[in-house]
C-alpha cells in the first residue's frame, strides 16, 4: 500500500475525506487486482495452446517410429482453475447486441468522476484543478462531437485516457524561467526646505559639493537619512542625483 501514499496525499489536498481517501484507495486497488489476474489466465492460457500445438506438430509429421515417449510425456505449463473454451458463435450484425457487452451511448447529463478515476489523475501527476478541467474538455468534446464518435461503452475509461493526455502534455512542458527578484529600492526620506533638517541637509550639501540639492512639487527632497551623515560621500551623491 505504499505506493498509494502519493494518491492519498493529492486526496487528502485537495480537501477530501478519509472515507473518500480509502474508498480511492480499496477501488485503485482492486482495479490492479483485477488486471494482474487478467495477465496472468492470459499468459497461462497462451502456454497451453503452445503446447497443444507443439503436441499436434508432432504428431502430424513425425512418422510413429520417431516419436519418443519423451515427446509424449511433454509437460504442459502449470494451469490454475482454467475455465474451458467457450465454443464460438456467430458474431451478430451489431458487435455491441453481444449478450453482456455494454452498449454505446452518449455522455450522460448526469456524468459524475468516481472515486477510481480522481485516484487515477492524482497518481498520473495533475492537481484537483487540472483533473477539474480535464473533466470540463471531456464534456465539451462529447457535446460536439458527432454521430459514432460520440458514442462510448466506458465514459469512466475515456475520462482516464483524457487525463493521461493532460498528463503527457504537463511534463512535456518547459519549465518557465526563474527570474531573481528585484532589487529593493534603499529607504530614503523625505525632507523638507524649510524644516531644521531641511536647513541641515542644504547646508551641508552646498558645503560640501558646491550646489544645492533640487526641489520637488512637495518643496523638499529625499535624502539617505533624515539629517545629513558626517561623510561627504552621501553629500555628492545627493548632488549628482
Amino acid at each position: 500500500m505504499a505506493t498509494f501514499g502519493p494518491i492519498a496525499s493529492a486526496l487528502v489536498a485537495e480537501g477530501c475525506t478519509a472515507e473518500q481517501i480509502a474508498a480511492a484507495v480499496i477501488a485503485l486497488e482492486r482495479a490492479r487486482e483485477r488486471e494482474r489476474e487478467e495477465r496472468l489466465a492470459r499468459l497461462r492460457e497462451g502456454a497451453r495452446l503452445r503446447q497443444q500445438r507443439r503436441r499436434e506438430r508432432l504428431r502430424g509429421n513425425a512418422p510413429p517410429s520417431r516419436l519418443s515417449r519423451r515427446d509424449e510425456a511433454l509437460p504442459l505449463f502449470p494451469l490454475k482453475e482454467i475455465s474451458p473454451t467457450p465454443p464460438k458463435e456467430n458474431n451478430p450484425l451489431n458487435p455491441w447486441e453481444r449478450a453482456g457487452a455494454p452498449t454505446p451511448h452518449r455522455l450522460p447529463a448526469e456524468f459524475e468522476p468516481s472515486a477510481e478515476d480522481l485516484a487515477f489523475g492524482a497518481a498520473e501527476g495533475l492537481s484537483g484543478s487540472e483533473i477539474a478541467r480535464t473533466i470540463e474538455d471531456l464534456r465539451l468534446w462529447a457535446a460536439e462531437a458527432i454521430g459514432a464518435k460520440a458514442l462510448r461503452a466506458d465514459w469512466h475509461a475515456t475520462l482516464r485516457r483524457f487525463m493521461r493526455r493532460d498528463a503527457d502534455a504537463k511534463q512535456a512542458r518547459p519549465s518557465p524561467p526563474t527570474s531573481a527578484p528585484p532589487a529593493a529600492s534603499p529607504k530614503t526620506f523625505h525632507v523638507k526646505r524649510d524644516s531644521p533638517q531641511g536647513e541641515a541637509w542644504w547646508s551641508f550639501v552646498k558645503r560640501k559639493t558646491g550646489k544645492t540639492p533640487p526641489l520637488d512639487k512637495a518643496g523638499g527632497w529625499r535624502f539617505p537619512s533624515e539629517r545629513p551623515p558626517s561623510e561627504p560621500k552621501c553629500a555628492q551623491q545627493m548632488a549628482e542625483s
